[in-house]
């Protein structure tokens, strides 16, 4: 017990939980900073990845190749083993953006 009165266990499971809010909070703003990036093709992807973006031009053509782009929240947040193997995969169209304490 802490001077809290909560368990180690209890006090991880907040931060865990505080953790995961901070991250889908990342994720749901991560679209916006795209946009003011001049990125207009967002696409929520899954795998390895948290979107795929595609900057346009004024008439709605491609300009350049997709970037592959994972959200991380938080200065120590690390990749997976399935985002490493991603990055390495895609190369220079894969971005970590990180995003400032909350």
């Amino acid at each position: 017990m802490n001077k809290f009165g909560l368990t180690k266990k209890q006090v991880n499971r907040f931060k865990m939980q505080q953790n995961r809010e901070k991250g889908k909070f990342g994720e749901m703003i991560t679209p916006m900073i795209l946009a003011s990036q001049g990125y207009t093709d967002i696409r929520r992807t899954g795998r390895g990845h948290d979107f795929s973006a595609r900057k346009t031009n004024v008439l709605g053509q491609p300009v350049g190749g997709r970037k592959y782009i994972e959200t991380k929240t938080g200065r120590y947040a690390k990749p997976s083993k399935l985002q490493k193997k991603t990055k390495k995969k895609m190369g220079s169209n894969y971005k970590i953006l990180r995003l400032g304490s909350f």
